[in-house]
């Protein structure tokens, strides 16, 4: 990323002596490095963050078991289970607080090949999600075909008011990166089992 400084015409005229060179460098960096933070900050805050990339923090009453490796650049496998069954419901991600919106899909994101990207149940009563979900995931009020039909996003108020359920998942767990599976349904099934996960 680049970022460009604006710096006054009247301060490129001005003449500072030796002694405060390294106190001009000082501030320019400090101002190179607020502007980088601001921006990551604002991005992250008014944009749709993958929850892939975003870390998460166990929440609640949630299990969340980790078996996924830290920086890996394929998605994240997520298994879980509901307290009820919001599987044609769409998902938002919401700070660990529950008060505000954090990441939503664009109505164009929830389809995949021309049909709606709806998680795929599994053994068990587990769910693997297809959107890109997490611990603080929280459904609206639209089904996957409402939502598909909208030509934008409704604005976080509205979204805020269509939340169902703050807190839906009695269980979650990351199964590792999903471009380390051939068969995803079948091996997640097998893992299942094998673990005795119910």
């Amino acid at each position: 990323m680049i970022i460009l400084l604006s710096i006054p015409k009247h301060l490129m005229k001005q003449k500072f002596p030796k002694r405060h060179s390294g106190i001009c460098a000082l501030m320019a960096g400090t101002a190179l490095l607020a502007a980088c933070h601001s921006s990551s900050e604002s991005r992250h805050e008014t944009g749709r963050v993958d929850a892939a990339s975003t870390t998460h923090r166990p929440t609640g009453t949630i299990n969340v078991t980790a078996t996924s490796q830290a920086g890996v650049s394929s998605p994240v496998v997520y298994i879980y289970k509901m307290k009820k069954d919001y599987s044609k419901l769409v998902p938002v991600l919401m700070n660990e607080e529950r008060t505000r919106i954090v990441s939503y899909p664009d109505p164009v994101d929830l389809q995949r090949g021309g049909k709606p990207a709806l998680p795929t149940p599994l053994e068990g009563n587990y769910w693997l999600d297809n959107r890109g979900i997490g611990p603080t995931v929280a459904f609206l009020s639209y089904t996957y075909e409402e939502y598909i039909r909208l030509a934008a996003p409704p604005s976080r108020e509205e979204m805020m008011e269509r939340i169902v359920d703050k807190y839906p998942l009695t269980e979650i767990r990351a199964c590792g990166r999903r471009a380390d599976y051939k068969d995803i349904v079948t091996e997640l099934n097998e893992k299942i089992r094998r673990e005795g996960w119910k």
